[in-house]
């Protein structure tokens, strides 16, 4: 994917982590990391780490949140999400 040769995926991370920022629901409730190990064929693995119930909205706003704002970036971006819940 040409986009990450120009943009480093700490450059994504960065941006992905602003967005869920801008959300009030979210904020300071999320960080987002990048998997150390890329166990898949996305672009960008990723872990999101929560305080938050893991519940399937939760989960969706989530997620809703970092694809409408990589879209800027990369419309075609693929991102694999590992979630760790605190809260459990």
């Amino acid at each position: 994917m040409k986009i990450l040769e120009t943009i480093t995926k700490l450059d994504i991370l960065k941006k992905a982590q602003e967005c869920i920022d801008e959300n009030t629901e979210l904020k300071g409730h999320v960080k987002i990391d990048i998997e150390e190990k890329n166990k898949t064929d996305a672009d960008l693995d990723i872990v999101i780490i929560t305080d938050l119930p893991d519940e399937w909205d939760i989960r969706d706003k989530i997620t809703f949140s970092i694809y409408q704002c990589l879209e800027e970036i990369d419309p075609y971006i693929t991102i694999h999400f590992n979630w760790k819940f605190t809260s459990d």
